[in-house]
């Protein structure tokens, strides 16, 4: 830190070592976490991940994601399919000034990867070391897979999206809605099935009240699995009916 560079490693998803070197663009201490946001990168695996929190540490590498965001958006101008990230980069007034839509997207969606690391911190307060113990000891994907899902719908319900909601931040709530895919999506109808549309006019009391049931089924959800061998819970990762909040 004292020469601007921040060098992050660790062991990510299926067991996956990552690391990166880059160079250190703001440092912010508040709520017993170190954000460290990160611009260039000079050295990396090939799988750049756009934030991680390790321990204390909150880190989110600026170039990664925008990175993300450039594909996703180039993605999208192939079909140009309505719903959420239309109305994201309409917002973002991507279709007059990508160059320019890009940074601003930058610039917000770090500010979303952070709260949505807070959210990790204070699950993992509610859990306990339990839950990355029992992270780091699965040795099949799906439980995993599963684990992690219950966790970031966790991280959500607390921290990300009702924040977003207190700072009116429409933009970064509809991109969020339109990357909530794959196993979060599937164990959490009642959020994948709001209408996200109306949250642009603050029409916020709905997905308020889905959020409020979502952190505590979510919490008692985690503790489930806690109390659960890897077995039990690769055989609810293929009957998610049991665990999901419709």
């Amino acid at each position: 830190v004292p020469h601007d560079l921040v060098y992050g490693a660790g062991i990510g998803r299926f067991g996956k070592p990552h690391f990166f070197l880059g160079r250190l663009e703001r440092r912010e201490e508040s709520d017993g976490l170190t954000v460290l946001v990160c611009a260039c990168e000079y050295a990396r695996d090939l799988t750049a991940i756009p934030a991680a929190l390790q321990g204390g540490t909150v880190i989110v590498r600026r170039e990664a994601l925008s990175q993300w965001l450039w594909e996703k958006a180039e993605a999208w101008t192939m079909k140009k399919t309505p719903g959420a990230l239309a109305m994201a980069l309409e917002a973002y007034g991507y279709a007059a000034d990508p160059r320019g839509a890009l940074e601003r997207m930058t610039a917000a969606e770090t500010e979303t990867l952070i709260l949505h690391e807070r959210g990790e911190h204070a699950a993992g307060r509610l859990l306990g070391p339990q839950w990355e113990e029992m992270l780091a000891g699965f040795s099949r994907r799906r439980p995993e897979i599963l684990a992690r899902a219950v966790r970031d719908n966790l991280a959500d319900c607390l921290v990300t999206l009702p924040t977003l909601i207190e700072r009116q931040a429409w933009p970064q709530l509809w991109f969020w809605f339109a990357n909530f895919d794959g196993m979060r999506r599937e164990l959490f109808p009642a959020l994948a099935g709001h209408d996200f549309a109306k949250l642009g006019a603050g029409q916020t009391a709905a997905l308020e009240e889905i959020l409020r049931h979502g952190a505590a089924h979510w919490e008692t959800v985690a503790q489930r699995l806690l109390a659960s061998d890897e077995a039990a819970i690769e055989a609810l990762s293929h009957d998610t009916q049991s665990l999901a909040l419709a």
